[in-house]
């Protein structure tokens, strides 16, 4: 077991103190993406936009679920932010897209990965998203979660 925990959510705080006798736990508030995302993304529910956050290492599996989902509904042009350590390259499509400055897009959803830690954030912030939950991957979210997130099933 490690030796210090590094936490950066009250819910993985609640969590580990639940789970580990003892932790040594150090609790510091990420606010890495407080100007970077929340202060540029407008919200318009009449949008056919949809803002796709995905996490560092799933990012080709909700490329491709997404783009399965665009043949089922071709009303919604999904817009991914890849984290800047991830070199999933994909085509652009009419529908599916890399974008990295969001000034001049508004968006009706914002999808997050289950795996992400800005699911936290997005909380933290009280701001609306949904989790795109894959069923063959393991959701890390805390299980105090289930009520306060909304989840897309695969």
């Amino acid at each position: 077991m490690p030796d210090i925990i590094h936490c950066s959510n009250k819910y993985s705080l609640q969590d580990y103190r639940l789970k580990l006798q003892n932790p040594k736990i150090k609790y510091q508030i990420n606010n890495y993406y407080k100007n970077e995302i929340f202060n540029k993304i407008k919200i318009n529910k009449k949008s056919n936009n949809v803002l796709v956050l995905p996490g560092t290492h799933d990012v080709q599996d909700i490329y491709f679920f997404i783009r399965k989902k665009v043949k089922i509904n071709k009303k919604e042009n999904f817009y991914f932010s890849l984290h800047p350590k991830n070199r999933f390259l994909f085509k652009d499509s009419k529908i599916i897209k890399k974008i990295k400055n969001y000034n001049k897009l508004t968006f009706s959803k914002i999808i997050i990965s289950q795996t992400s830690s800005l699911v936290y954030d997005f909380l933290r912030k009280n701001k609306n998203f949904l989790v795109l939950n894959l069923d063959y991957k393991k959701n890390l979210l805390s299980s105090r979660l289930k009520n306060r997130v909304k989840f897309i099933k695969d």
